[in-house]
């Protein structure tokens, strides 16, 4: 190959090859420009997709929780409402919607033989 040679003129050959590598290199800082907005691209991408990925982790937790609550309240009252109940004492009759009501004389302390309330909630 050595022994062949351009029948152009050199500096048409020159001012050629000056173009060609002009043309390509200018290609190559395109591509490498392209590559790193895709990279930049990407991370902001990646970015969001876990900041929505622990949200959606979050709400679901939240939901979840409020679940086992609808759960709860649902067990213990109609609509969610919370009840009050009171131990049963064989002496009281079950049908009876007013309590008894002792008085201390003289305005002492109320002893525990009184009925107790305990209010049932969701917890």
């Amino acid at each position: 190959m050595a022994d062949r040679e351009f029948r152009s003129p050199v500096r048409k050959l020159v001012a050629l090859f000056h173009a060609s590598r002009d043309k390509w290199k200018q290609k190559c800082q395109q591509a490498k420009y392209e590559l790193k907005l895709l990279k930049r691209r990407y991370a902001n991408l990646k970015k969001n997709h876990d900041r929505w990925e622990q949200q959606y982790r979050e709400a679901e937790s939240q939901r979840q929780q409020l679940q086992t609550e609808v759960e709860l309240l649902s067990v213990y009252g109609k609509y969610g409402e919370c009840k009050f109940t009171r131990p049963s004492y064989p002496r009281e009759e079950p049908y009876a919607v007013i309590l008894h009501v002792r008085i201390c004389a003289g305005g002492g302390p109320q002893g525990r033989f009184l009925p107790r309330y305990y209010f049932i909630c969701g917890k």
